[in-house]
């Protein structure tokens, strides 16, 4: 079985092939949504962390699929809220893409960092929530000390240029009331078309550094 390809703020694959992965019966029933045999696996102490193949566990799989009663049944069991795969992705950075507010708050009350960065460039939730604009994911965040000012370390973006970039009015405004700095400026990109397209490699700006070209991510 394959998850489908998403291209959030990270343009990660979240998820390879599953169907070959080694025995990790918690993840393999929570994959297929089987809550009943989730809970029984679990009364019969086996392990709620298990990973599969890449190295998704029952709790990626349940907040991929935005199941907040398989995810509540698995972090009362002790899911790690900040387990990676093998390519570095978390629940939160799922639950970010999803733009689930009430995923994100559960994950965070459970122990996730909403500062921690979620991808090898330093995104962080709150900027991947900016993208999707769920105005209620973006304000758990916050509500949880998420950092509006942060920024990537590919192209210096804030939470706010993501907002602004992929036109949400109502989480950019949200934002700004909660410090987001309007002023702040990312890394110039010459005539790029997106992250990592054309072999191009993002500069901090020149003063009065003229715009050449708008630069999105995917």
């Amino acid at each position: 079985m394959r998850l489908l390809l998403k291209c959030g703020a990270a343009g990660l694959v979240v998820f390879a092939v599953a169907a070959a992965a080694p025995k990790s019966d918690v993840a393999d029933a929570a994959m297929q949504g089987d809550k009943t045999t989730v809970q029984r696996l679990l009364q019969q102490k086996a392990d709620v962390n298990a990973q599969q193949i890449d190295g998704a566990t029952a709790l990626h799989w349940a907040v991929q699929s935005n199941d907040l009663q398989l995810v509540d049944l698995l972090l009362r069991a002790g899911a790690k809220p900040a387990a990676a795969n093998k390519v570095g992705a978390t629940p939160l950075l799922l639950a970010a893409q999803n733009g689930n507010a009430a995923m994100i708050e559960r994950l965070l009350a459970a122990g996730a960092d909403p500062n921690a960065p979620l991808t090898k460039t330093a995104d962080t939730a709150l900027m991947i929530a900016a993208r999707t604009g769920k105005t209620e994911a973006v304000k758990v965040l916050l509500d949880h000390k998420a950092q509006p000012n942060a920024k990537e370390s590919w192209g210096g973006t804030t939470a706010l240029m993501w907002a602004i970039s992929e036109r949400h009015p109502d989480v950019a405004k949200l934002l700004v009331e909660r410090g987001a700095d309007v002023n702040a400026k990312s890394y110039f990109v010459p005539s790029a078309s997106g992250r990592g397209f054309e072999g191009t490699t993002p500069v901090p700006p020149k003063p009065n550094q003229p715009i050449e070209e708008f630069a999105s991510a995917c």
